[in-house]
């Protein structure tokens, strides 16, 4: 009797997805798909730069989440500056 899981496996194998594509094998940004100059939000450049240009959609398509990470970054900044500059004073 063949296992359950067996049979799954024997059906991945079935595919006809081809992972010797060169298209794929690129990062995302240097793909003909992506690199058109479109513009891009802060979701998708954060995602861009967190998973090495690999992925563009870790963060969703809406931009709130950008504009969190943008926001967030720029107060730790500020924040260290202040710290910085009052332990000198």
């Amino acid at each position: 009797m063949a296992r359950p899981d067996t049979d799954a496996v024997s059906k991945i194998n079935q595919s006809n997805f081809d992972v010797r594509d060169t298209e794929l094998q690129k990062p995302i940004v240097f793909r003909a798909s992506f690199n058109r100059f479109e513009h891009i939000n802060l979701s998708q450049a954060w995602s861009l730069w967190v998973t090495g240009c690999q992925d563009d959609g870790v963060f969703g398509v809406t931009s709130a989440v950008g504009w969190f990470l943008t926001l967030s970054l720029i107060s730790a900044l500020i924040l260290i500056t202040i710290e910085h500059l009052s332990m000198l004073g």
